[in-house]
């Protein structure tokens, strides 16, 4: 039953991982779209003959960018509702995940032998231990990695609506890049649960509390024996 349950949450967060990954695809593929239109542009400049051809273009692009933006807006709202419909799972992956990393590590490494000693060589010998430590770690290091490089994807259509910007000089093609800007401004393509964005932040953040933590059972485990120290010689 365990091992059922076990592999239940591994196809949940595989989902939740390809989910990511169509997003970035989608992410990516409005950023392509928009080099493609700039390089139109650029062209365009680069030849006074074809003018006339290019004001006769104008509106298509115009409709393009706008097709674009709704895309995006899309996008954006499969983010957020991502983000809701996988909240509770991710938060109850990474608790887990804390958990099973910091006390397994502890209980498997730290040991006390008329003093306080870090014994690895039981750990090498366990393949079991080695096993479940790997796969809670790459689990979490594959969730986050999708949801960073995602997320960039994202913030880097900002930088190219401000490149296309920076190529054409119609007024109507620039307002509509305005537009995407500011809708690019005030949409939040963050990976999350409802307590923490799933990051390379987070990522750091968990490194460092799982440490924290360890240090912490290794304070308390010398606390006890110095208080087991102290009564026998009372005795």
């Amino acid at each position: 039953m365990e091992h059922y349950i076990s592999l239940q949450i591994l196809q949940l967060n595989m989902l939740y991982v390809n989910c990511v990954f169509i997003l970035k695809a989608c992410f990516k593929r409005i950023d392509d779209n928009l080099m493609i239109l700039r390089e139109f542009m650029i062209e365009d400049k680069s030849h006074t003959p074809r003018l006339i051809y290019y004001h006769q273009r104008n509106p298509l692009l115009l409709e393009e960018l706008k097709v674009l933006r709704k895309e995006h807006l899309m996008i954006s709202n499969t983010v957020q509702m991502l983000n809701k419909i996988f909240s509770l799972q991710l938060f109850a992956t990474f608790t887990i995940a804390f958990i099973e990393i910091t006390f397994e590590i502890y209980f498997n490494t730290v040991q006390w032998k008329n003093g306080l000693s870090i014994n690895l060589t039981k750990q090498v010998h366990n393949s079991f231990i080695i096993s479940y430590l790997t796969y809670h770690i790459l689990k979490i290091l594959l969730i986050i990695w999708s949801c960073e490089i995602s997320q960039n994807q994202a913030i880097k259509i900002s930088t190219t609506v401000h490149d296309v910007l920076n190529s054409t000089s119609d007024k109507n093609i620039k307002y509509e890049l305005h537009l995407f800007s500011l809708q690019i401004l005030h949409s939040n393509n963050t990976f999350s649960t409802k307590f923490f964005a799933v990051n390379a932040t987070f990522l750091t953040t968990m490194v460092g509390t799982v440490t924290t933590y360890l240090l912490i059972l290794i304070q308390f485990l010398v606390s006890s024996h110095s208080c087991d120290g102290k009564i026998t010689k009372n005795n």
